[in-house]
């Protein structure tokens, strides 16, 4: 678990990272969701498509994956390839000019980012959610209420990491993550400090 969680930490840290380096913001146009996800707390089951378009940062709605050429209006990003793999970049998403959330991108060749794809993303404070699930506040029971059990667990004395979806093989730091799943970490208290969910295109290798 010490592992896996090292290896979140560590592509959490480079997108934090290069979040605020003096990247341009691009405007484009395209159909970034406009009302509110639809979140039911009382849908029960694990269900990849219902959490991966259930994503709220700071009020506003989001989904994974999300092709950059459908970021438009108030929402802008911004890319960075200076440490990924080809193929891969980190993508850095503001709402009316506030960064929102960061994650993996892929599909990302000869700096062509209309056809890049944003297919992952990592949230770790309390004004996010994953499909009703919140950092810092859900609990573990409420997580296996929610879902169930999980496909598999890692764990230590650190707490504990819940993997729900299909996990690939191959997964690099700075590179593609080849899973379509949501990761679910817990404390040692029990409480979720991280949900990250990953939506890959598994019919291309990286």
């Amino acid at each position: 678990m010490k592992k896996t969680k090292k290896l979140i930490a560590a592509v959490l840290a480079v997108t934090i990272s290069a979040a605020f380096t003096g990247c341009d913001k691009s405007e484009n146009p395209g159909s970034v969701p406009e009302s509110p996800a639809v979140v039911s707390d009382s849908e029960t089951g694990f269900n990849i498509d219902r959490a991966r378009k259930s994503i709220v940062v700071k009020g506003q709605p989001f989904e994974i994956p999300t092709p950059l050429k459908d970021i438009k209006g108030d929402w802008s990003y911004t890319i960075d390839d200076r440490v990924w793999r080809e193929g891969t970049c980190l993508v850095n998403v503001y709402y009316k000019d506030e960064l929102m959330l960061a994650g993996g991108g892929e599909n990302y060749f000869n700096g062509k980012d209309k056809e890049a794809i944003m297919y992952n993303t990592t949230i770790k404070t309390d004004d996010c959610s994953v499909d009703g699930i919140t950092p810092l506040k859900t609990t573990k029971q409420e997580v296996l209420e929610k879902y169930g059990e999980p496909d598999s667990i890692n764990e230590d004395s650190e707490g504990e990491i819940f993997y729900y979806g299909e996990r690939g093989q191959n997964n690099y730091i700075n590179g593609r993550a080849n899973d379509q799943c949501v990761t679910i970490g817990i404390n040692k208290n029990g409480i979720v400090d991280l949900v990250s969910v990953t939506y890959a295109d598994l019919t291309k290798e990286y």
